[in-house]
């Protein structure tokens, strides 16, 4: 079965292509990680499978599909006297990928070349030194930590109602001596977690922590026994024969090579694993092949990941204080009352990539696997700023030249706000040329 590791280059491997399915986000769901100092465990936090087409197509990047959502986000920064005064954040369809069969002219993240990359208003002000543009990553978690599920309040403490007149209810976690400390305890909260570059990089690099791992005797090391060609399915290389260390076969891994069968170049291989759990008196030549060998994921361990650093210096990872390694088997991991997240026994599927694990997860946490169609969600799919918005922040006016990128325009390109309506031009509102002084 495909990990992280064998997708992060170009592959032949088949992934099924899907978006998340999992209904609507909303603000609320964003789970955001506070800097913690360096000797303070992470929190239990559950990555979700997801495989959302990845529009990219650069160079080392996801080919068929990723487990996080790629958008680009533009951000507007305002400070008066260099002190942060406010800022506003919008997703910017129209700026990733020319319209093909996977995104038909209409999707919200296509652009048609180039020449006609400056498509919004925020693309537009991009010269402006209060805007920032860059990409961002949206990804499924459940934090596993004990929660309240209480009525959602406004900033004035009001109680948010449906209009069945039924309060909006939320998850906070767990606080021993806070608010709602005595109020009945609830496991999890499904969220998404939105991270830049670097920090998704982090994310992803914490799979190299268990791909050694086999994740179906959870006992075992995984070996490579051999490379096979993705081209005509022959034994590249007999790596317990070669005699090649594991930097060397490494390089062959990431680097390709010419199949020595069909004389194709550039061929990238394909894993053969095997499985060695040691045997109890340590002789390495008595070592046991479980026989269904598999590498372990980011998906099939919880992890305790935390932030730590300040300011544009941080780090996300994973730690637990007193503890060798910074994750548990899903079975090993407790949700209430002794437990487990999966059923300890689980069978073992053979597919065609590989042996799969077939989980039986918690009945709770079961309802909180399907992940997010994020390109129906506010500010990560679909535009959450009008553009008179955008320009009464910046105190600015939608001269003629910006009414060209007006919220019409956006709407018919599919990158309007998902409220719809008349487009506005708010010069009557125009602010000074500068920070508004309402911010």
């Amino acid at each position: 079965m495909s990990t992280f590791r064998s997708r992060t280059r170009k592959t032949r491997n088949a992934t099924s292509k899907r978006r998340g399915g999992g209904g609507m986000a909303f603000f609320s769901d964003e789970i955001r990680f506070k800097s913690v100092p360096v000797k303070t465990s992470g929190i239990p936090l559950l990555f979700i499978d997801a495989k959302y087409p990845n529009p990219r197509g650069d160079e080392g990047a996801w080919d068929d599909a990723a487990p996080y959502y790629l958008f680009k986000q533009g951000t507007a920064v305002i400070k008066v006297r260099g002190e942060f005064k406010g800022m506003r954040t919008d997703c910017m369809p129209g700026t990733i990928k020319a319209p093909d069969d996977e995104y038909p002219a209409g999707d919200p993240r296509c652009y048609y070349s180039r020449d006609e990359y400056k498509n919004t208003l925020w693309s537009e002000l991009d010269n402006d030194d209060r805007i920032g543009i860059g990409y961002k990553h949206a990804i499924n978690v459940l934090d596993l930590r004990p929660h309240h599920e209480v009525a959602k309040t406004d900033r004035d403490g009001k109680v948010i109602k449906k209009q069945n007149g039924d309060p909006v209810m939320h998850r906070v976690p767990y606080e021993k001596g806070g608010e709602f400390d005595g109020e009945p305890v609830v496991s999890g909260r499904r969220g998404y977690s939105v991270f830049g570059p670097r920090h998704i990089e982090h994310t992803m690099n914490l799979e190299l922590q268990v791909e050694d791992f086999c994740r179906s005797c959870r006992e075992g090391l995984i070996i490579r026994e051999a490379f096979t060609c993705p081209n005509c399915d022959e034994i590249m290389i007999d790596l317990t024969q070669a005699g090649l260390n594991e930097e060397e076969a490494e390089k062959i891994y990431q680097n390709g090579m010419k199949c020595p069968h069909c004389k194709k170049p550039g061929q990238y291989p394909e894993e053969v694993l095997g499985c060695r759990v040691p045997d109890d008196e340590g002789d390495p030549s008595d070592d046991v092949c479980c026989g269904e060998p598999s590498r372990a994921s980011l998906f099939d361990v919880v992890w305790y990941v935390r932030k730590t650093g300040a300011g544009t210096d941080t780090a996300l990872d994973a730690y637990r204080k007193g503890k060798p390694i910074p994750w548990v088997w899903l079975e090993d991991y407790d949700v209430s009352d002794g437990e487990a997240l999966i059923e300890r026994d689980f069978g073992i599927t053979e597919t065609e990539t590989g042996h799969k694990p077939d989980y039986v997860w918690h009945p709770e946490i079961a309802k909180m696997l399907a992940p997010y169609d994020f390109s129906k969600v506010r500010n990560i799919g679909v535009p959450g700023l009008k553009n008179w918005q955008l320009a009464d922040f910046l105190g600015i006016e939608l001269t003629d030249d910006l009414e060209s990128y007006n919220d019409k325009d956006s709407s018919d390109n599919g990158a309007g706000s998902s409220g719809g309506g008349k487009s506005s031009r708010r010069s009557s509102r125009r602010g000074p040329s500068g920070p508004g002084s309402r911010y």
